[in-house]
């Protein structure tokens, strides 16, 4: 039972992980387009076209570090689950479970 939930934890992560990446690509064109905006409205006269620069440059290393942490632990979690799968199906593991379900059932 244990290692069917690592096996579709896997396939959770890896999809999960897509989905998230691409949400991160979408937002570029909407940061891009707002963030400009926001930051000119922060502090109206004092940055000029420097807080529109700023906002942008704060927009996309945001993104990147996101997707960069996204793609970070789509490699990292599979990993995981599959080292921890493979653990369990060792026949010294699969024993102590068996050792443990016939010990707690008289």
């Amino acid at each position: 039972m244990l290692t069917s939930v690592f096996a579709f934890a896997v396939v959770y992560e890896i999809v999960g992980s897509i989905v998230d990446v691409m949400q991160q690509l979408e937002m570029i064109p909407v940061m891009a387009e707002y963030m400009p905006r926001i930051m000119d409205a922060s502090a109206p006269g004092q940055g000029g076209a420097g807080g529109a620069e700023v906002g942008q440059a704060i927009a996309m290393v945001s993104i990147v570090l996101g997707i960069a942490m996204f793609a970070g632990m789509a490699i990292v979690k599979p990993i995981f689950y599959i080292v921890g799968f493979v653990h369990l199906r060792k026949s010294r593991v699969v024993q102590l479970f068996q050792e443990s379900v016939q010990g707690d059932h008289p």
